[in-house]
């Protein structure tokens, strides 16, 4: 079709920086952005905070044709006639119990919560799932939901999840919690939002919020992918585990410099 016409350069259209990389390669004049999915992620803006041409609406007004929750919404702000809608939710729990009384224990209060509250027809539960899995998940989700807790016996995540580094980075919008590192991981309104812990009544609240506010969820989304690039990345992580290495082997060498052999 059109490669009859036109040169065709591979790029991810979801991606601005790499749409404004190739734009700067080619030097061109005016870029002009056709499909939703850019748009939505913010082509049009970063072309022109790099100081190029671009025709096409902004992050923010390509919300009307990228998010239907937010078109509805807009319209009835505006009075503008329209149908009636209500938000469809969909769940999706991946994980299980493993043996232990308590988790057989916990999984039986998700169950009966979702039973009562009448969930079971939009709940899917998937169980244990291997990694490839997990992702194809997220690809179909909006919101990763984790929140975590200190639990009864003491235990905690001990560090950062890698769950929400992996999710964060792969675009879903974040609702966790206060717990451990995980406020190293996700800065609550900026990449994603935080609760306190055993505190129900605010991540349902900031579940109602990302609802009531998807045209904040691009630039939410992309200020995550760049905390996880800049802070996560494993050659980052390696350099600062060498660093730490380094200083330990340092503040040694006085002991081992003064370590007679027999």
């Amino acid at each position: 079709g059109i490669a009859q016409e036109a040169e065709c350069r591979p790029v991810d259209v979801t991606d601005p920086k790499a749409i404004v990389g190739l734009a700067q390669e080619l030097h061109a004049d005016l870029t002009v952005i056709g499909p939703e999915a850019p748009l939505v992620a913010g082509a049009v803006d970063a072309l022109e905070q790099a100081g190029l041409s671009a025709l096409g609406p902004t992050q923010a007004a390509a919300q009307l044709e990228g998010s239907k929750i937010f078109a509805k919404q807009f319209m009835q702000r505006h009075a503008i006639p329209t149908a009636r809608f209500e938000v469809a939710v969909e769940i999706s729990i991946i994980g299980d119990a493993h043996g232990l009384q308590s988790t057989l224990a916990e999984k039986k209060k998700i169950l009966d919560a979702i039973a009562r509250n009448g969930l079971a027809e939009r709940t899917r539960l998937l169980g244990y799932q291997p990694y490839p899995v997990v992702m194809e998940e997220a690809r179909r989700h909006h919101v990763f939901l984790s929140p975590s807790v200190t639990a009864s016996d003491g235990d905690t995540e001990g560090g950062a999840p890698v769950s929400l580094i992996e999710m964060s980075a792969a675009g879903l919008m974040i609702v966790s919690t206060t717990h451990c590192d995980i406020p190293g991981v996700v800065i609550h309104g900026e990449t994603g939002l935080l609760a306190p812990e055993h505190d129900v009544d605010a991540l349902a609240a900031h579940l109602r919020w990302l609802v009531a506010n998807p045209s904040r969820w691009g630039e939410m989304r992309a200020a995550a992918r760049a905390h996880i690039e800049a802070e996560f990345d494993a050659r980052r992580q390696g350099e600062r585990l060498a660093a730490v290495y380094r200083e330990i082997d340092a503040a040694r060498a006085p002991q081992r410099a003064g370590t007679v052999a027999p």
